[in-house]
């Protein structure tokens, strides 16, 4: 039991390192690189070199360089296109979708394909949408790979949950990724449990909307947990999406309570962060994934995760005693 605490208290520790360092990075990302002033200057170098860390790259090649680097995990690609505005910019995210699915599996990676289904005209085309999802699907299929749709844009969800829906007639591969802050996450949890697919649990980006999201920490890691226990019991394939030591630790405790297979179970932590934690997950029996982030757009990715990981590390931990009505000692 002291052990486990000492564990605790060094992974807590660990967290306000990182947080100090993302609080950095994020004014470095405000201040320097969004200035257009500053693009090509030194400064812009620097701060490219340090996202390597974080980041696959800006082309699909970058992006495999460093997907064959990693051992001993799965990978996850996660695609950060283009918000396609016409025809020419839809083609073009199509092909570089069923490129990196080509790619992926020439080089026999045990790998999962995300991305947002706007790159691929869900806002432009419909018709035009659906021909380039199947596509996409059927390359991921014939692959053996599955594919995950992001869900970032909330004013896209209705939409997405009902494209996945249709495409879950022809498909089994294509998955959905679901953010705990959402109130609506609930009821969409429990239709996506009745379709094939994995789902994804993320924490997802912070509202300040009280009608959409969970913003107190209390309640973001109440609604993290409760979303996951219901995924587990389901035995439904997912991925728990959370780097929170914490977090990690609740899911293998219930998992062993409730005594439940590991084989429809992954974890997954972003490139770059806490592959000691997912190390350990691994030791322990579960799949485990790393997701790595590349595209032209990989900066805005960038500074989304560093502001997400700043809030977000404290806020699932601070109310950890509330969930079990008891502070430890």
């Amino acid at each position: 039991m002291a052990g486990a605490l000492q564990n605790d208290r060094d992974a807590m520790t660990r967290s306000r390192f990182e947080f100090r360092a993302d609080s950095l990075l994020r004014h470095i990302t405000a201040d320097a690189f969004f200035s257009s002033e500053t693009q090509d200057t030194k400064l812009s170098e620097s701060w490219r070199r340090g996202a390597a860390r974080f980041v696959g790259g800006a082309t699909l090649d970058d992006c495999l360089e460093v997907a064959q680097k990693i051992r001993g995990f799965g990978v996850a690609i996660d695609y950060i296109g283009e918000n396609a505005k016409d025809d020419n910019e839809i083609e073009r995210e199509t092909r570089e979708l069923v490129r990196i699915v080509k790619a992926l599996d020439a080089r026999h990676l045990v790998a999962s394909l995300y991305f947002d289904l706007s790159q691929i005209g869900l806002s432009v085309d419909q018709d035009l949408f659906f021909e380039n999802m199947v596509e996409v699907a059927q390359a991921a299929g014939n692959a053996g790979l599955e594919i995950i749709i992001n869900t970032d844009r909330q004013d896209h969800i209705d939409k997405i949950l009902e494209m996945h829906e249709h495409l879950c007639y022809h498909f089994q591969n294509v998955g959905v990724s679901l953010q705990a802050h959402l109130n609506r996450t609930a009821a969409d949890l429990t239709a996506l449990m009745k379709r094939p697919g994995r789902i994804r649990l993320i924490t997802g980006e912070c509202e300040t909307s009280s009608e959409i999201s969970s913003v107190s920490s209390a309640d973001l890691y109440l609604s993290y947990c409760s979303y996951m226990e219901t995924l587990l019991l389901s035995r439904h394939a997912c991925t728990i999406s959370t780097h929170d030591a914490i977090l990690l630790h609740d899911a293998h405790t219930f998992i062993e309570h409730h005594n439940l297979t590991s084989d429809q179970i992954e974890f997954e932590v972003p490139y770059g962060i806490a592959t000691d934690r997912l190390l350990m997950m691994q030791g322990r029996g579960y799949h485990t994934r790393i997701s790595i982030p590349y595209g032209p757009d990989w900066y805005i990715y960038f500074s989304q995760r560093l502001e997400e990981r700043v809030h977000q590390p404290t806020v699932l931990r601070v109310d950890h005693r509330l969930r079990h009505g008891t502070e430890k000692h």
